[in-house]
């Protein structure tokens, strides 16, 4: 929650759809990490939009969980493991999570964070050591 406040104490405007990617890499020592130990992380776009300044719109990324150490040691090659290959900005997405007023006219001018999915464990993992498979650590 700290972080989402500091954000948005910034007074930072972003054109509508574009979000940005905030990595919690002050948060890896609490435990906010990825499987492959990368910092976890989130996209926002803060609303233009004094009157919905207080309005906020979270969402969580589906991604599954892994199923035995194997399955997991293959997510971190992908982006439901690991957040080295995230990109720094993300389109607004669809439906409820759009920018447009014509299609989301309930939360089309809130402020917008997409919480993405990278433990495998559903943001349930917090392991204090890691687990080792072919010499990886895993965090889960």
């Amino acid at each position: 929650m700290q972080t989402l406040l500091c954000i948005a104490a910034l007074g930072v405007t972003r054109h509508p759809g574009a979000m940005r990617l905030h990595l919690m890499e002050d948060s890896v020592d609490e435990g906010a990490v990825c499987l492959d130990g990368s910092p976890a992380g989130f996209y926002y776009s803060i609303t233009t939009s004094l009157e919905n300044r207080h309005n906020w719109q979270i969402s969580f990324e589906g991604g599954g969980w892994c199923y035995d150490d194997m399955d997991c040691y293959g997510r971190t090659q992908t982006i439901l493991g690991s957040s080295v290959n995230w990109t720094e900005t993300a389109g607004g997405g669809g439906g409820l999570m759009s920018p447009n007023c014509t299609i989301n006219p309930d939360f089309c001018l809130f402020n917008t964070i997409f919480v993405t999915y990278c433990d495998g464990n559903s943001w349930a993992g917090n392991r204090d050591e890691p687990l080792y498979v072919k010499g990886k650590p895993l965090y889960f």
